[in-house]
Formats: structure tokens, C-alpha cells, sequence
């Protein structure tokens, strides 16, 4: 079996800026909508991992916006897991139009964590199938640097139920909308980290 899965979508309103850019979090709810179904069919599913205390924690995320989308295209999204790393996995999206040109790459890096404990555990999962041989990106993942924090915040965010997944913690999705929200316009942006 190879170890890739794609589904496709049609794009809504509600995946657009008011500037008609795609909304970095529909890209983000596209990349978690096709992993969380390519895990459920590969045994490693929130619920599956769930009754071995075990749940997948989202460390860090980038992606890369060649092709502007547009509402009413539909979309292949594609996803492939990458071979598993010292301390955890990455996983790689390629997203598609019609014609079949690579509009969105992206990728992103995950770890197992004790749900009772909340701690990082070493990566024990292991993938059963054939692994695609491309990678969205031959660069690691930057190391987060660190960064001043001011007492007062330009933009400070109320954390609401509708924020909250089933790890019980925010959402990684909401992060986008929150940063975007923080701004007094939207930038063309066509990649992200």
C-alpha cells in the first residue's frame, strides 16, 4: 500500500479573505481534514491513538502559495507522511486545481504526546506501506527563536469553546485566524511558518 491519500473539495465563500485571498486557515482545516482521515485509514486516528493514551500534538506548519484560488474551484488535496524522525513526523500537502497545477505545497511536523500526562513522548508509531519518494521541502523546520513579549499587547484574543479540539487545547487552525486578526490590513501573503 502507498502511503498517500488525497481527497477534493470545492471552495466556498468562507475560504476567502475580503481581498478574495485564500484564508490561511481553510488551507491549515484542508491539510487537518485530509491527515486526520489518511491517519483513521493507516490505524494512527485520534480515536485509535486515543485508548493508548497517545494523541498527535502539531509543532510547526509552513507552506508555500504559487497559484491564486479562486470560489467554486475545486481542489485535490493531497497528503503524504514522510519516513519517522528522530522525534517525530512530518507530514507533506499538495494542493491542486482542475487542471491538475500544484496551486499550495505545505508541510508540517508532529509529535506524540500522553494525553493523561500532557508530555511529549518518543515517536513509537510506525507507518505499514510504501512511502512516496518527494518531499514538499528539502529545508528542515526553523527553530523558533526567541522573541520579547510586551505588557501591552497590540492585539490580545479572548480563547472561546469553539476554539478548543478534541486534545482539549486550541485548535492550530484558530492560530492563523488569530494572527491575520491581529492585523490592520492583509498582506498578499504567499507563504507562511
Amino acid at each position: 500500500m502507498v502511503l498517500e491519500y488525497r481527497d477534493t473539495f470545492t471552495l466556498t465563500t468562507n475560504d476567502f479573505y475580503y481581498d478574495k485571498q485564500i484564508k490561511l486557515s481553510a488551507i491549515l482545516n484542508f491539510f487537518q481534514t485530509v491527515a486526520g482521515d489518511h491517519s483513521d485509514l493507516i490505524g494512527a486516528g485520534f480515536d485509535e491513538m486515543l485508548q493508548k493514551d497517545i494523541v498527535w500534538m502539531l509543532l510547526n506548519v509552513k507552506c508555500t502559495i504559487y497559484k491564486r484560488l479562486h470560489r467554486g474551484d475545486k481542489i485535490t488535496v493531497s497528503t503524504v507522511p514522510l519516513p519517522k524522525g528522530r522525534i517525530g513526523y512530518v507530514r507533506d500537502y499538495y494542493v491542486y486545481n482542475e487542471a491538475g497545477e500544484l496551486c499550495i505545497k505545505g508541510s508540517s511536523f508532529w509529535c506524540l504526546v500522553s494525553y493523561s500526562q500532557r508530555r511529549i513522548l518518543r515517536p513509537t508509531f510506525e507507518y505499514v506501506g510504501e512511502f512516496v519518494d518527494k518531499k514538499a521541502y528539502e529545508e528542515d523546520f526553523e527553530r523558533l527563536k526567541p522573541f520579547a513579549v510586551s505588557e501591552n499587547p497590540a492585539y490580545v484574543c479572548t480563547i472561546l469553546n469553539t476554539h478548543i479540539d478534541g486534545n482539549k487545547h486550541v485548535n492550530n487552525i484558530k492560530y492563523a485566524d488569530f494572527a491575520v486578526d491581529g492585523l490592520d490590513e492583509i498582506p498578499q501573503i504567499c507563504e507562511f511558518e
